[in-house]
This record gives structure tokens, C-alpha cells and sequence, in this order.
């Protein structure tokens, strides 16, 4: 009798599925963006004395200084069994003096902003394989997917309260679908809040046709700050590291 029931409890817990909590986590005073559990996940604020990159061997130095030196103020890693499919998350910032919010914008200017980012990334020598506008919970992003330094990129570009967002996933092999719904769920469910621009009337008219003139120039001011894959970060280190420690165990 016990043997059978513990084969049908056994049964039972086939169907049931497994939940992944995610947690969110502060990027800056106006971004919230939420991983799943098994995610590890650093930012500028929690770096300190910080347990999970004591456990993965990273200094909080490292990460202080990678911070400062790539415009850096999320990184995440998700590892997997293949070192070519461990996914790398960054949130990259940088301030943009001629643009407040884009999705405050014109669908016609927004379609010219990310014209004009997509042209820039190009003449960057980067090999952008797709791009669009993406709109998703109030906001409007250029969408990109791009090769470079051997690495495959999708990346998410925004402006809100006069700053640049990039948020990126990185990986060595190619995205499969799943992977894109995954990393567009955390594009999703992020949380900015918005703050409107202060303009007297007076400048209203002025400041629109500003911004149509210099939707060209403030985006090859941003791209150069923000576009590209990040080589050597929190993968690069801790790939090396086991690398290396494999190694020594086989001398």
C-alpha cells in the first residue's frame, strides 16, 4: 500500500511545475529590472561585502572598476552547462543632454532616432543582423541584434529623464527564440519612473525642432558609449579562472 502510494505522489510531481522566482533589483533612482533566482546579479549598490561574488572568486574591486571604465551599472550572469550558451546581462548609462524621454517623442522622430542609431552602430563596424523599434509598458526602445568580438548581442536602447539605457544580453553562441521571449519578458517588466521634462511654452516649439535637427548628432554621441560586447567582464574573468584552475589539477 505505502508503495503505492508514494509511486502516485511520485506521479503527481511530474505535473506540477516548478516555479523560479524572480527578485528585483534597483539599476539606478529610476530603473527596476527583475531576474529569476538563478541569476547572479551585481549592481553599483549591492557589490559591497557581497557573498555571491565571493562564492564565484570576483573582487568587489573588479567590479568597482569595471563599473567606472564601460558606463557599466548592472552585470548578470546566467551559467549553463556549455560555456558557449552562459548568458552576460549589462545595463550600460550615459546622460543625453538633447533628449529627455524618447517614447515622449513622435512615432516619426522615434523611427528617425533609431535610423539614425542603427546607421551609427554601423559605422562602428559592428554587423547588426536585425533591428526595429520595440514599444513595451509605456516606453519605447531600439531593438538591436549584432555580432561582435565573437560575440552574439541582443540589445534594448532607451532614453528616460535625460539618459541613455542600454540593457544587453551577450552570449559566445547564437540566441535561440526562447532565449529572445526570455530576455524580452525582462525588457517587459522593467519599471522606469518617468519624469516629465519642465518646458515653459515659450520654448516648446523651439525645443521640437531642437530635437528633429540633432536626432543624428545625439545618437553617434550615445553609440559610442554605449553599443558594443563587452569582453573580459564578469564571464572573461571567471572563465579564465576555472580554466586555469582545471589546468593546474591536470599537471
Amino acid at each position: 500500500m505505502k508503495k503505492k502510494i508514494f509511486a502516485m505522489f511520485a506521479l503527481l510531481l511530474l505535473f506540477i511545475p516548478s516555479f523560479v522566482f524572480a527578485k528585483s533589483y534597483d539599476v539606478d533612482e529610476y530603473l527596476k529590472l527583475d531576474f529569476d533566482d538563478d541569476w547572479y546579479v551585481f549592481t553599483k549598490s549591492n557589490i559591497k561585502d557581497n557573498k555571491e561574488l565571493e562564492e564565484l572568486g570576483v573582487s568587489e574591486e573588479y567590479m568597482e572598476n569595471l563599473f567606472k571604465s564601460s558606463n557599466v551599472v548592472v552585470d548578470a550572469i546566467l551559467f549553463a552547462d556549455d560555456n558557449n550558451d552562459t548568458k552576460e546581462v549589462f545595463v550600460r548609462t550615459t546622460e543625453t543632454k538633447d533628449l529627455y524621454n524618447l517614447n515622449d517623442n513622435t512615432d516619426s522622430y522615434i523611427n528617425e532616432f533609431a535610423d539614425g542609431f542603427i546607421s551609427s552602430v554601423k559605422e562602428q563596424g559592428i554587423e547588426v543582423v536585425n533591428s526595429k523599434v520595440y514599444k513595451s509598458n509605456n516606453n519605447a526602445y531600439v531593438y538591436l541584434e549584432y555580432f561582435d568580438s565573437n560575440l552574439n548581442v541582443i540589445e534594448y536602447f532607451t532614453v528616460v529623464n535625460g539618459n541613455g539605457y542600454a540593457i544587453q544580453v551577450q552570449k559566445t553562441n547564437s540566441f535561440t527564440e526562447s532565449e529572445k521571449d526570455s530576455f524580452e519578458e525582462i525588457i517587459d517588466k522593467a519599471s522606469f519612473k518617468i519624469l516629465k521634462q519642465e518646458k515653459n511654452d515659450d520654448n516648446n516649439k523651439e525645443q521640437e525642432k531642437e530635437n528633429n535637427k540633432s536626432s543624428n548628432y545625439v545618437t553617434n554621441i550615445i553609440v559610442g558609449a554605449v553599443i558594443g560586447a563587452l569582453v573580459g567582464a564578469l564571464y572573461g574573468l571567471i572563465y579564465t579562472k576555472r580554466k586555469a584552475k582545471k589546468n593546474k589539477s591536470e599537471k
